[in-house]
């Protein structure tokens, strides 16, 4: 069962590469790779939050005077989780603007290339 979760995860990581894989010709290839890894990195540890819960909930003797840990999970999805996922989504927010400056920057050079070779095409009528 905790292979689904990282198979979904790699899937995602996976596409998400391929949205940028040209972002390297414009200079993004540093900030996407970072934040990729960084997002990579932080929905995995999210992924281990029921394993710890139960081994949390299993040996809270050894670090702790109470069990705040319940069947749940409400402390450890409050405590570790809830911040992992708000930094997933930062993460997320940030890969979004990455391609969406991409597509920006593409699409303002297919224009300027159209309209070379427009002018270039009258020119060439008009001689």
């Amino acid at each position: 069962m905790s292979s689904q979760p990282n198979v979904m995860i790699n899937t995602l990581v996976d596409s998400i590469k391929e949205s940028l894989n040209d972002a390297s010709m414009l200079g993004f290839e540093s900030f996407a790779e970072q934040t990729i890894e960084f997002f990579r990195a932080v929905l995995g540890f999210a992924a281990l939050t029921q394993p710890l819960n139960s081994f949390a909930m299993k040996n809270w003797k050894a670090f702790s005077t109470e069990s705040y840990f319940d069947e749940s999970g409400v402390f450890v999805v409050c405590v570790y989780a809830l911040p992992l996922i708000s930094n997933g989504c930062l993460a997320l927010i940030f890969i979004l603007k990455a391609i969406v400056s991409l597509l920006i920057q593409t699409k303002r050079a297919q224009l300027q290339n159209k309209m070379r070779q427009s002018s270039k095409s009258k020119s060439k009528k008009q001689n």
